[in-house]
């Protein structure tokens, strides 16, 4: 996560205190707002912790409320030694070295 990212989605879990509770506090929405992001940002980092299951909306991306996994990684401070702001689930993942497959036909000179 960068440092925007991250301040955002902490003071998030502060506002609403626990998950599935968007009545406490504020939503992404303000908190981006008085720290000077950009309304895409804001919308573009709730989209995107969506789709990691961190975060659910309604109807607007940016007045959603954590989920209990959000909020387990914020309790629980699952950061990656050394990489601030990076939680145990974001690593990436290793894919395997492709495979080279050649077909019969191989074109030769002559």
């Amino acid at each position: 996560m960068k440092p925007d990212e991250l301040k955002l989605f902490l003071a998030l879990a502060d506002e609403h205190g626990g998950p599935y509770n968007p009545s406490q506090g504020k939503f992404a929405r303000d908190i981006g707002k008085e720290m000077g992001m950009h309304p895409k940002r804001i919308n573009y980092l709730c989209e995107k912790w969506t789709q990691k299951g961190r975060y659910e909306y309604g109807t607007c991306v940016d007045l959603g409320w954590l989920t209990p996994q959000g909020f387990i990684m914020v309790k629980a401070e699952e950061w990656l030694p050394g990489n601030s702001g990076r939680f145990v689930g974001d690593e990436p993942s290793k894919s395997p070295e492709p495979t080279v497959v050649r077909g019969p036909g191989t074109l030769s000179g002559g």
